[in-house]
């Protein structure tokens, strides 16, 4: 880090001195060693270096010493300069940001304001000289540092005791960007350094002019009287700083700081090049010098703010100033005779407090709860900028009296009693005033003198004196009356509109989340929140109560009527005040829960709606709110007292417990409203509003706080009590909050949820058609703030506007009867053409009864048309339409209500194994499930909600409807016995044999077309309910059950076949599928298209069989093990319309780990023999080994026995050899059948 800049400095200066030196070196080089430079001088020399210089960016100056020689020069070396900015104010410290979140923000009540920056500057240089005198050398280096702190004095040019104004050289004004200082109105500075005009003034206005030598100057008018018209002395212009921590505060008003110095090191005399650069430790540096020209002014006027100004009687003082130190005082005289320029006064008065009254008692009750709980008041004043200007009134004897016997005593209608007005004058003093009458009109006034000379002194509202002001952004100021004071006496001079506003601030008065109401109305009645009506009481009892004893009952009394709402107990005292040991202790405590239901308060922006809604957003609109129960929880102790062992002299200390602490929470669990669309008409249809319903929604909220003075570190002295020197440090305060919203929403029927699912099919944790919102803080008196936010919209791809057009087209009930009708013509032929159907091994009946079912479909959900009145039966749903048609009714959700409904009475009872109406069965996230064979797995449907829905993007709307059954499922004994002569076979295995169907029919209504050229109809939906697009799908399947074995002989051979596969499966399967294709191929079958179906059958069959083969005779013949693979498919399709196919795959066949097991051999007679061979070779082993052993030469290899060719003929060691190698075959022979033997 650094200083004000100057120590990170520090570390640069060495290497920059060396770096302009080192240029400094080559340029002067270069001047000599310029083939232009004939005959070398110092004007020459000066004028080439520092031009080089200049270019090269080096801030250097070289000059000449006023020495005739050649060789010597004065060289200035400017290092760096340093311009910073002191400024302490931190406007308010808060946390403004939650209120991202939809949450409130929080002041935590520490304030540090100063009205301008205060200015810092240095200049650091180092000067010397340097030439040659036989040798190098350098003469008095010196390091300088020129220090600036605070606004340069400027010298009073002129003074002006007719206008009143002083008058300084240079532009100084607000506009000005040439000069640091500047004035603007109501500024203030001192005149010091002047017997004529010393003192304090108020700036009136400040402008430009010239004077009479054509100088520029600024004229300075001041609301203050001049007493001389002579020039002299300097103006300092003066800073405020105030620093306040709850109800406290201090401050410095109208101080002025400037610092101005030049600090230098050097050495002094003439060094020769070996003496200082032997010098290594700095010895040869001499003492620092001070600059005569050192300069400050100091003087901090220290005053009390907040509770402390209503009741401090003292102010401090430190000053300081340059006067007092001789100007040759040097630096160790400058710092010798500093502490006697310093001067401290007045900080022994500066806690103590004026007299207890009534007033210090309520005005610290009410700057109290202000502070730790919140501000709601109604205020006169105005609004400047940014700022609300809180003024408050000055009154003042009218000069005037009414004699005794001339007024009466005022009696207020509702009180019956006269009425009382604290007031304050203007010399700060408050007095109590009492409203009479005098010649029938009602004046303000106090009675004085006793007997025959007892009048009464009359008071008017003088004037308005600038009270407070509040930045709005931190506070929220609502306009009452803005114009309530039009001509408003402002300091007895100057006139201005003055208003009424609202003022409010704290945590309590932010909305709190989902109710839409403040927290502070959260605990009062009737849209007045609490601490308005705490404000009001004092207000009241500050008018009416004459001692302290009045001020306890009637406060006490007051806020009990105010907040009557409450209930309060009225054994629990809301105030107390004792008087023991010369010490007077008030407190207020006030503890509550309150049990309240509020509506929750949606709108568009709460929902976050306009993504969802698109261009529709604009159209949206609640028709319907829902109660929410609130319990407020509520804790406030204000607790203060006065030392009163010195009476004149009273000590303020406050309770440590002193603090409030509230929560709020709240919950519903059954939230149902409905969220209307007024949609404009589209393509020239007339649309109906369209309802977003929301079903068992749920809402939760929590928010709370605590601010007090209840640090346990803060009471150094551990006595229960702050005193105003440890109140900083025991402020702490923390807030939390959350609020949950889930809004199930169902759209565009109440039946039927947004994006057609209630399940969470994204698992995200949240059902897919609900939308939820969550947001949650808490911050703590570190600033330490943790925030989480959440918000998810349903999910859904839906047009509104195609949606709407379906929603008007629904609306007419007798054009979607004749859809319907038009529906089960599709429903009808597509049925006959399933009837129509006879098979190879599976025949025509069951195809004849699906017919049957198929088309008795109409009779179910329509009813039966009588064919002479064309009126459906009673109690079907076209029998309902009819009825709606001729009562003329719009049935836009009912149609889809009913016509759901219909189909679930309908079609419920269908239920047996053969023939069942059938839904799918999702699994936990909503989503499909299936079987083995590619089937959608199904259940029993248990409501009309069952029933499933699809709505497309372009208004299509389709209702599926499933059928399913099992024609055969059993396990069925294979047995081949008798039916193939010569083979015996001994079988335990069974087939398990599954035949089962799933049968779709979809319903459709609604845009067949696009959404620019709609066209709406009722259709049978032929997509089919599987990939291929089939609306049957018949699967058959016989397999092998679990340990399936059969054994078989023919002749000596054994066969032995088990099932390998685990999980079983070798067996047949099969696929039949029947698809119904309009004849567009748009998947819709409408009124007057043409109809097909399409045969599809596919079957395959696969084996997993670990198989065996031996014999008989297995002790003696070897035996064979593998597992075989197998698989092969068959498919074939067949059309009403025409066309077939048929195709057969190759077959494949895999053998897997075939395996010859050889041991049986072995160990019959067969081993017995071979054995008592080798065991009549086995003695000649070692013999045939060594004769056949190989020796290496390494030119080449021979055996033992081709030794023999030295003594026997060769013919006879070749028979020899040809005997040995079938001898040594014979025995590893004989060795691997011992091996296979015990395999």
């Amino acid at each position: 880090g650094s200083l004000l800049g100057l120590d990170t400095t520090v570390t640069l200066i060495k290497d920059k001195i060396r770096t302009q030196v080192d240029a400094l070196a080559v340029e002067v080089m270069k001047y000599f060693n310029a083939a232009s430079t004939l005959e070398p001088n110092s004007s020459d020399l000066i004028t080439a270096v520092n031009a080089a210089m200049d270019t090269a960016g080096y801030d250097v100056k070289l000059v000449g010493t006023g020495s005739s020689s050649l060789t010597e020069f004065r060289v200035s070396l400017n290092l760096t300069k340093i311009a910073k900015t002191i400024d302490l104010s931190l406007d308010g410290l808060s946390l403004d940001s939650i209120g991202d979140f939809n949450l409130p923000a929080i002041d935590l009540g520490l304030h540090i304001d100063q009205s301008e920056p205060i200015e810092f500057e240095a200049a650091i240089s180092l000067d010397f000289t340097f030439g040659v005198d036989g040798n190098f050398y350098a003469a008095d280096p010196q390091l300088k540092a020129d220090l600036t702190l605070g606004d340069a004095p400027l010298a009073v040019h002129a003074a002006d005791t007719t206008a009143n104004a002083f008058t300084v050289l240079g532009d100084h004004t607000s506009a000005s960007t040439s000069e640091a200082v500047t004035f603007a109105t109501g500024d203030n500075f001192y005149v010091t350094g002047s017997l004529d005009n010393p003192g304090l003034y108020t700036v009136v206005s400040a402008t430009t002019s010239t004077d009479d030598e054509g100088e520029t100057v600024t004229v300075i008018v001041v609301d203050e009287l001049l007493t001389s018209d002579t020039a002299s002395g300097a103006i300092y212009k003066a800073f405020d700083l105030s620093a306040t921590l709850g109800p406290l505060g201090v401050g410095i008003e109208d101080g002025i700081v400037h610092f101005s110095t030049e600090v230098g090191i050097g050495v002094p005399g003439m060094l020769e090049f070996d003496t200082f650069t032997a010098d290594t430790t700095g010895s040869l540096l001499g003492l620092p010098t001070l600059d005569g020209d050192t300069s400050f002014e100091l003087m901090l006027p220290i005053v009390p703010q907040g509770v402390l100004a209503e009741m401090s009687a003292g102010t401090a003082l430190i000053s300081a100033s340059s006067t007092l130190i001789p100007e040759d005082a040097g630096l160790v005289g400058f710092f010798t005779n500093l502490p006697n320029t310093i001067s401290l006064s007045g900080f022994e008065d500066l806690f103590r407090f004026k007299g207890l009254s009534l007033d210090t008692i309520l005005d610290a009750l009410e700057s109290s709860l202000d502070d730790l709980v919140g501000m709601d008041r109604e205020v006169v004043g105005k609004i400047n900028g940014s700022m609300l200007e809180v003024y408050e009134e000055i009154w003042a004897p009218t000069g005037s009296t009414v004699a005794s016997g001339s007024y009466t005593v005022y009696t207020d209608p509702d009180t019956s009693a006269q009425p009382t007005m604290r007031v304050t004058l203007g010399d700060g003093s408050r007095v109590m005033l009492q409203q009479w009458t005098s010649s029938g009109s009602e004046v303000w006034g106090v009675e004085q003198g006793f007997g025959a000379s007892l009048e009464l002194v009359t008071y008017s509202l003088d004037s308005w004196k600038l009270a407070d002001s509040y930045d709005t952004s931190d506070v929220t100021a609502t306009a009452v009356d803005a114009s309530a004071y039009p001509n408003a006496n402002i300091n007895g001079g100057s006139t201005d509109t003055l208003g009424t506003y609202r003022l409010q601030d704290g945590l309590l008065y932010d909305e709190v989340p989902i109710i839409g109401v403040r927290g502070a109305d959260v605990f009062g009645d009737t849209g007045v929140s609490f601490i308005e009506s705490l404000h009001d009481a004092i207000s009241t009892v500050r008018n009416t109560a004459h001692n302290i004893h009045e001020l306890g009952e009637q406060l006490d009394a007051k806020v009990r009527d105010l907040l009557s709402f409450m209930n309060l107990d009225p054994n629990e005292p809301l105030i107390t005040m004792n008087y023991a040991n010369s010490a007077f202790d008030f407190e207020f405590h006030l503890e509550k829960v309150l049990q309240k239901q509020f509506n929750i308060d949606l709108n568009l922006e709460d929902l976050d709606l306009s993504g969802m809604l698109a261009d529709l957003a604009s159209n949206f609109t609640v028709t319907a709110s829902a109660p929410i129960d609130i319990e407020a929880s509520l804790g406030l102790h204000l607790g203060f007292g006065f030392d009163l062992s010195n009476v004149f002299e009273p000590i303020f200390y406050v309770d440590q417990e002193s603090g409030i602490d509230a929560s709020i929470t709240g919950s519903s669990s059954d939230l149902d409203f409905t969220l209307a669309i007024d949609v404009p008409d589209v393509g020239g249809i007339n649309i109906p509003e369209l309802g977003i319903h929301v079903i068992d929604g749920t809402a939760e909220l929590e928010l709370g706080f605590y601010a007090n003075l209840g640090d346990p570190n803060a009471d150094l002295d551990g006595n229960g009590i702050l005193e105003v020197s440890e109140l900083g440090g025991a402020f702490q305060a923390e807030a939390y909050g959350s609020a949950v919203i889930d809004l199930p929403l169902f759209f565009p029927i109440e039946s039927m949820p947004f994006g057609l699912t209630t399940d969470d099919r994204n698992a995200d944790g949240i059902p897919d058609h609900t939308l939820h919102a969550s947001a949650e803080f808490s911050l703590d008196d570190s600033l330490d703030l943790q925030t989480g936010y959440e918000f998810v919209l349903p999910g859904s791809s839906m047009s509104f506007n195609a949606t709407s057009m379906l929603i008007a087209w629904l609306n007419d009930p007798a054009t979607v009867l004749s859809g319907l009708e038009s529906f089960f013509d599709g429903v009808d032929a597509a049925g006959h053409k399933i009837g129509s159907i006879e098979l190879p091994l599976i025949g025509g009946d069951p195809f004849q009864s699906m017919e049957a079912k198929i088309t008795g479909l109409r009779t179910t959900v329509l009813g039966t048309l009588d064919p002479d009145t064309g009126d459906y039966s009673d109690g079907s749903l076209g029998k309902w339409l009819q009825d709606q048609a001729t009562a003329g009714n719009s049935t836009a959700e009912g149609i889809l209500n009913e016509i759901r409904q219909w189909l679930y009475d309908g079609l419920k009872d269908l239920n047996d194994e053969l023939f069942a109406f059938v839904v799918p069965q999702l699994d936990e996230f909503g989503a499909l499930q299936y079987d083995n064979t590619g089937k959608i797995i199904t259940r029993l449907p248990t409501s009309a909600d069952d029933i499933e829905l699809q709505l497309s993007d372009s208004g299509l709307l389709t209702f599926n409807l499933k059928f399913g059954g099992k024609l055969l499922d059993e396990e069925i004994p294979l047995d081949f016995g008798g039916s193939l002569p010569g083979i015996s076979l001994d079988i335990d295995a069974k087939l398990a044999t599954v035949m089962d169907y799933l049968m779709g029919i979809g319903l459709g209504l609604g845009n067949v077309g696009t959404l620019q050229n709609p066209d709406f109809q009722v259709f049978l939906d032929t997509s089919g309910i599987n990939t291929a697009g089939e609306e049957v799908a018949l699967d058959v399947s016989a397999t092998l059950t679990e340990n399936s074995a059969m054994t078989g002989t023919l002749g000596f051979i054994r066969v032995t076949f088990e099932e390998a596969n685990e999980n079983g499966g070798s067996g047949v399967h099969g696929h039949l599928g029947f698809d119904i294709a309009d004849a567009n191929g748009d998947g819709r079958l409408t009124p007057g298209e043409g109809v097909e179906l399409a045969v599809n059958a596919l079957a395959y069959a696969e084996a997993d069989i670990f198989a065996q083969l031996d014999t008989t005779f297995s002790d003696y013949l070897p035996s064979v093990t593998t597992t075989l693979h197998y698989d092969q498919s068959i498919t074939a399709g067949v059309s009403t319309n025409g066309g077939a196919n048929f195709a057969i795959s190759d077959p494949q066949l895999i053998l897997e780990d075939v395996t010859l097991n050889v041991g049986s051999v072995f160990n019959s007679f067969l081993g017995d023999t071979l054995q008592t061979i080798k065991d009549i070779i086995e003695p000649i082993r070692p013999v045939v080994d060594l004769l056949t052993t190989e020796v290496d030469m390494g030119v080449t290899k021979f055996q033992l026995i081709d030794l023999a060719y030295l003594r026997l003929p060769p013919k006879v060691v070749d028979t020899a050899k040809i005997v040995l190698g079938v001898l040594k075959d014979t025995i590893t022979f004989l060795d691997t059948v011992g091996v296979l033997a015990t395999a």
